[in-house]
């Protein structure tokens, strides 16, 4: 299963490498399949992404034993175990790995970083980066090499309109408060989300999901 669901809010990265590269996912995909020994793979995209559905789906179809499968939009489908369960309709429980129950689970950017490896000799030495919230200038995604620096990237993104209340690494449901923008990229860099104000706070109270602000 690759997980396309990409169900943080703000983040896009996902998107446009499947719009932009399609076919190199494509690639990454099969040489994934056949290095495990499976039949199937699945691409799970959320359905509130209509072009990168359009485009997978139309590369797909020229790749034996790959498919496109449009999910329901909501939080958090890209958890693994909720795409297992969408995907597949097996449960997998707190003491099983997905391997238990003949599932691998990648991301896009791990498929590609396949690809780039078998392929083009390329090792993993990159990263596709959103840049956006509302305190951004200009915000879009960039394509930089790990070890970069954040505040590089926010200044090719025009910097900031005004002061921003809060910078994340990531996005705002699962990412990390920053303190400091002078922090290099890591491969398991995403995003970095600026905003001008907390949005959270300014909403009405709604049904406790665990998030821990309260504490």
């Amino acid at each position: 299963i690759i997980n396309a669901a990409e169900c943080e809010p703000y983040l896009t990265s996902d998107h446009r490498v499947m719009v932009e590269h399609a076919e190199e996912v494509c690639v990454g995909v099969s040489i994934l399949r056949k290095a495990l020994g499976v039949k199937s793979a699945f691409i799970g995209i959320e359905n509130n992404k209509p072009q990168p559905i359009e485009v997978m789906t139309k590369m797909a179809a020229s790749f034996e034993g790959l498919n496109v499968l449009p999910l329901k939009v909501k939080y958090p489908q890209g958890a693994e175990r909720n795409l297992i369960y969408a995907v597949t309709g097996k449960k997998i429980n707190s003491k099983m790995l997905p391997a238990d129950a003949g599932v691998i689970v990648n991301n896009v950017d791990t498929v590609i970083s396949v690809k780039n490896a078998v392929c083009n000799n390329i090792p993993l030495i990159r990263r596709i980066i959103t840049v956006t919230g509302d305190a951004v200038v200009n915000p879009q995604n960039f394509c930089v090499p790990t070890g970069m620096c954040y505040q590089e990237l926010i200044d090719a993104a025009g910097g900031f309109k005004s002061t921003p209340e809060k910078i994340i690494s990531g996005g705002p449901m699962m990412g990390t408060s920053l303190y400091s923008t002078n922090v290099p990229v890591t491969k398991n860099s995403s995003a970095i989300l600026a905003l001008t104000k907390d949005e959270v706070a300014e909403k009405p109270e709604t049904p406790c999901i665990r998030c821990g602000r309260c504490v």
